[in-house]
């Protein structure tokens, strides 16, 4: 049953289309993965997903739901959570307090709640902290609540981001580009991770320019290039499509199969 349904989204800047008619659909319990060439239109495409960017035509349907045109925190409320390629953490709050920032957001008590301190508010703290340390311990961090994230290596940063989404327990958690930047070691562990989420009820599509953990952990990808969809299927599907390796590779390797797959 799919999750997450878009048809034709459209979506330009001046004179160029970053998406041109692409269809997507996000099967609930599975990795997901969207990969293309640089400049493909990938981020964009989460970007309109999630809200951050308003399609100029083409519809998405999640979880039921119309999102079309609506603002980020009605996706967040619907349940939808995502990470960004570039860190964008509280580097001098605590790693438990960066974690309650996702565990809050989009579900919090009203602002005359929190101004009153009213119980309302305290109880929503108390469930954001262990929602917040659940999810820590989920990717690894359950030992380090306490320390500045600032403080923490790269990798643990990227770590952190994917537990600040956790903690809002969404139904759909987009990642764009989650293992930048990491070590083949560092972006395994990181796929283990993915997988025990998704074991654990949450979907999950991803945009990584990693080939070789794309087609591990994706159950199945959407191909883009120049702002289209090219191709969609199963890693094998992928791995052999002519309009994939023309897009990687250019025309003439049609044999040699999609790189570092």
């Amino acid at each position: 049953m799919s999750l997450l349904v878009a048809r034709g989204l459209v979506k330009g800047f001046g004179g160029v289309r970053a998406l041109d008619g692409v269809d997507l659909e996000v099967a609930e319990g599975s990795i997901s993965a969207v990969i293309g060439p640089n400049g493909s239109g990938k981020t964009t495409l989460l970007n309109v997903l999630s809200g951050a960017y308003r399609a100029d035509a083409g519809s998405i349907m999640f979880a039921g739901a119309d999102m079309a045109g609506r603002p980020p925190l009605q996706f967040a409320r619907q349940g939808l959570a995502r990470s960004f390629q570039n860190i964008r953490l509280f580097t001098r709050l605590s790693v438990l307090d960066n974690a309650r920032v996702g565990a809050m957001g989009g579900h919090g008590p009203s602002l005359a709640a929190v101004l009153l301190r009213l119980a309302a508010h305290r109880t929503a703290e108390a469930m954001a902290t262990r929602r917040a340390r659940a999810a820590l311990d989920q990717v690894g961090l359950g030992g380090l609540a306490d320390a500045p994230a600032g403080s923490l290596p790269y990798a643990q940063q990227r770590l952190l981001e994917l537990a600040r989404a956790v903690a809002g327990r969404p139904r759909l958690l987009l990642l764009d580009e989650p293992a930048a930047g990491m070590n083949m070691t560092e972006a395994m562990a990181l796929m283990d991770i993915v997988r025990r989420l998704r074991d654990g009820g949450i979907t999950v599509l991803l945009v990584e320019h990693n080939m070789r953990l794309v087609m591990q952990v994706s159950d199945h990808l959407t191909v883009l290039d120049f702002g289209r969809r090219i191709a969609a299927g199963g890693p094998d599907e992928i791995r052999r499509d002519p309009a994939v390796i023309a897009a990687y590779l250019g025309p003439g390797h049609g044999e040699g199969g999609a790189p570092d797959a």
